[in-house]
């Protein structure tokens, strides 16, 4: 019985929704507009009945969770969502694409986490060469990471990602010494994703990390190569 009455419930919210997609036609159509532009009315009723019932699901059960125990209100909410279905679709478009790009960032956070510790664990005993390689899996794994960070709607969630790419920042810098170069183009690699994207955060830990390169770097090619990757993060 519970299920008959949850169903009759989503039928009952569908309904609505599809009725405010009606009145969002007509209400356009009596101001002498078009809902969608160059539509017939067989045509543009139908999709517009579609859309609000969409509408109302996504609206209802997705962006707002509405306490269906009040449920003439609840109803009221599927019928304007059913009017507004524009807006609410979009919306629902937008955390749709939010959620997804939490996800992707989490997983890619896991990737710079796993790259950072391999990196650590390489300049223990491991050859420059095995070094070299393993900065630069952490430069490609922290790349990915900042652009996808730019897509996060979470900000706290933000913050967590930016911390983990900072860490490995850190670690690319304490990698320096073995291979230089391609600490500083990693490092290069990372500001300008940080850049592009709006990360000042990340910008900022890469340009003191630069800085800590050029500052304490015993090879003067290293020092001028970290210097001027610092001025092209700048310049960007």
């Amino acid at each position: 019985m519970a299920s008959d009455g949850q169903t009759g419930l989503m039928l009952k919210v569908t309904g609505f929704g599809a009725a405010g997609g009606f009145l969002a036609w007509l209400l356009m159509k009596s101001t002498g507009g078009n809902l969608f532009v160059n539509w017939n009315w067989y045509a543009s009723v139908p999709t517009a009945i579609v859309f609000g019932a969409a509408a109302a699901w996504i609206g209802v059960f997705v962006l707002a969770n509405t306490d269906m125990s009040n449920q003439a209100r609840g109803f009221a909410f599927a019928l304007l969502c059913g009017i507004f279905f524009k807006p609410v679709i979009q919306g629902g478009y937008s955390f749709v694409v939010g959620a997804v790009s939490q996800a992707q960032a989490q997983s890619s956070a896991s990737t710079v986490q796993d790259a950072s510790k391999s990196l650590a664990s390489a300049l223990k005993s491991a050859p420059p060469a095995q070094v070299t390689s393993e900065v630069q899996k952490t430069s490609d794994a922290v790349s990915t990471l900042v652009q996808q960070t730019a897509a996060v709607p979470d900000p706290g969630l933000k913050q967590q990602l930016d911390q983990r790419s900072s860490e490995a920042v850190k670690t690319i810098v304490e990698a320096a010494p073995a291979a230089p170069q391609a600490s500083v183009d990693s490092l290069a690699k990372i500001g300008d994703a940080a850049k592009k994207n709006g990360n000042t955060a990340v910008t900022l830990n890469v340009l003191s990390a630069l800085k800590t390169i050029e500052s304490n770097s015993k090879d003067p090619q290293a020092a001028s190569a970290a210097a001027r990757a610092a001025e092209l993060v700048r310049s960007q």
